[in-house]
Order: C-alpha cells, then sequence, then structure tokens
C-alpha cells in the first residue's frame, strides 16, 4: 500500500510460497498396561529426533519400541535445513497389578500349604493353575495338598483388563521309607539299614531294640556314616527280629515311627 501527499492509495499483493515445507507425524495415541510395549512410528522426513528417549529401543529410527512405566508423551521433531515441525504421541499407561503369590512353602506328604495371592488392585480377580490340588483355583487365598512338588502360578486380572502372573514353589517332602529288613552279608547289597528321605529330617533320632527292650542302636540325624549295619558293639547281631523307633521330631509328623526290621544273614 502506497499513500501520497494527497491522500492517495494504490493497492497491490503479491503471493510468497514457502521454499521448504515440514509436516511432522506422529503415531499413534494408545493406552497400554504395565510391562506391556507399545510401537510408535514418526513421518515427514529423513532427519528427526524423538524426544524424550525414556523406555525407547531405539530413538534413532522412526518406529521405535516403548515400554514405559507410566504414561509419557513423545514428541517427534523433523528438520529440513533451518525449518522444523514437530508432532507428538502419547502412550497411556494403566496402573501395575502388582501381583505377589506369596513366598515358597515346604509340606510334607499328605500335608496342605495355605498360598496367598496380593495385588495392588483391590478389585483384581485372580486364577490359580496348575489346579490340581487346590481347594479352591479361583479365589486370592487358596489350600494346596500337592501330590508331588509343584510349582503353583497365579494369574491376576486387575480393573483394567490387565493380567500379570507370579508363582510359588510348593517342594513335598515324601514320606520316609522305612526298609524291614537288612542282609549284612559283606556282599554290598542291603548290608546297612538305608532309610529312604530320612535326610530331610536333620534333627531325627534312630533307636533299635532287641525284644528285652535293650536299646542297641541310636543315632541323631541317622547321617550316611551312621547307618546301622546289624552289629552291636562292634560285634554282629544274631539273624531274628528287632525293634525300631524312629522321632523325627517335626512339627507336623509328631508320632514315632516303630516296627520290626530283621537281620538275615
Amino acid at each position: 500500500t502506497i499513500t501520497d501527499s494527497l491522500g492517495c492509495q494504490k493497492i497491490d499483493s503479491a503471493t510468497v510460497g514457502a521454499g521448504i515445507t515440514v509436516n511432522a507425524t506422529a503415531k499413534r495415541d494408545t493406552t497400554i498396561c504395565y510391562g506391556d510395549s507399545s510401537h510408535i512410528f514418526g513421518f515427514g522426513g529423513n532427519t528427526f529426533t524423538w524426544s524424550p528417549t525414556t523406555s525407547l529401543d531405539d530413538s534413532t529410527i522412526f518406529n521405535p519400541w516403548s515400554r514405559p512405566t507410566q504414561t509419557i508423551t513423545y514428541y517427534f521433531t523433523v528438520w529440513d535445513s533451518i525449518c522444523f515441525d514437530i508432532d507428538s504421541v502419547t502412550i497411556q499407561v494403566y496402573p501395575q497389578v502388582g501381583v505377589d503369590a506369596g513366598p515358597d512353602q515346604t509340606i510334607m506328604s499328605d500335608h496342605s500349604a495355605t498360598l496367598i495371592a496380593t495385588s495392588l488392585d483391590p478389585l483384581a480377580t485372580y486364577l490359580w493353575f496348575p489346579t490340581t490340588g487346590l481347594s479352591d483355583s479361583t479365589t486370592a487365598t487358596t489350600i494346596a495338598t500337592p501330590d508331588l512338588t509343584t510349582i503353583y502360578y497365579i494369574l491376576a486380572t486387575n480393573s483394567n483388563g490387565c493380567v500379570e502372573v507370579d508363582s510359588v514353589k510348593i517342594t513335598v517332602i515324601p514320606k520316609i521309607i522305612v526298609p524291614t529288613g537288612i542282609t549284612p552279608n559283606g556282599d554290598g547289597s542291603n548290608d546297612v539299614w538305608i532309610i529312604d528321605f530320612i535326610q530331610f529330617y536333620p534333627n531325627c533320632e534312630v533307636e533299635i531294640y532287641n525284644r528285652w527292650g535293650e536299646k542297641l542302636f541310636y543315632s541323631r540325624g541317622y547321617p550316611d556314616n551312621e547307618r546301622w549295619d546289624g552289629n552291636f558293639k562292634g560285634k554282629p547281631l544274631p539273624t531274628g527280629t528287632y525293634y525300631y523307633v524312629i522321632n523325627l521330631h517335626d512339627e507336623i509328623e509328631i508320632k514315632p515311627l516303630t516296627g520290626p526290621i530283621t537281620i538275615m544273614r
């Protein structure tokens, strides 16, 4: 616009086009569960930056994976000479389920353990598996009576539909196996009294008596180097029936184990 001294004006116009055009595009906004990953994408040019780089597997590529632990917004900046453009993508993260199956436990055969699962979400639902030996597989607290050592997994689902898994190991100590006889004849077979699984009872006491109630043998813990070999005071006992008393000193198995044992030569 030009104005002269008489107040007259002359107006003209011109169109100026952009010499450089930059359009940044970041995709796409999403919501994930805690611990999950999301694929994000940036378009618009070959020179770019992601910011922040937190939780990105590779911030130098246009399509990194992100595994954030909390809601985050990434800014994608595209450069072309002196010009740039910015777009953003937001990943919302649902709160952690935080499931805990509890500590590992050890039980005797034919006994039970109480499993207690907890979660950071009071509205979480639960599913235990395998279901073998469980009183209820759909409650946070259940009774486990497995026949064998078992790893139980607890699957917890929170109010947002997010799922987390934890596990607990229940070790089952087998019942001890008490042989009813030995043949201490020096052939290397059945020469000593081997009580299977007694090593799980380090405080046990093992005693052997004759028919008149005389104590012939005693061991605490019954280690391998103290296994009864059918001798008393260094001399072989005669063929016959003797009697054992095994006190496991276990809080569950309170009653002593008793029975006959026969020496055959």
